[in-house]
């Protein structure tokens, strides 16, 4: 069976959306606990993958969601909504 945009993925689309809310979700709720937490501690709490944390928080950040205050190490995340 072949899986393209628009032929049967309408559930799958919901599903990858909704699994990409939820992960968003955890990280904030991460950040709002410890403002120094990393990538990698992160990825650890909610069972996915450091590049899924990354690609999560890159969304988050455009969004307007948090920011990231000062350097990589060192620094510390800001929920803003």
């Amino acid at each position: 069976m072949l899986l393209f945009k628009g032929i049967i993925p309408d559930s799958q689309d919901k599903s990858s959306s909704e699994t990409s809310q939820k992960s968003s979700l955890k990280i904030v709720l991460c950040m709002q606990e410890d403002k120094n937490i990393t990538i990698p501690e992160i990825a650890k709490q909610i069972g996915i993958t450091e590049r899924g944390v990354k690609k999560q928080i890159s969304k988050l950040k455009a969004n307007g969601k948090i920011k990231r205050v000062g350097p990589d190490k060192g620094g510390y995340w800001e929920v803003l909504k």
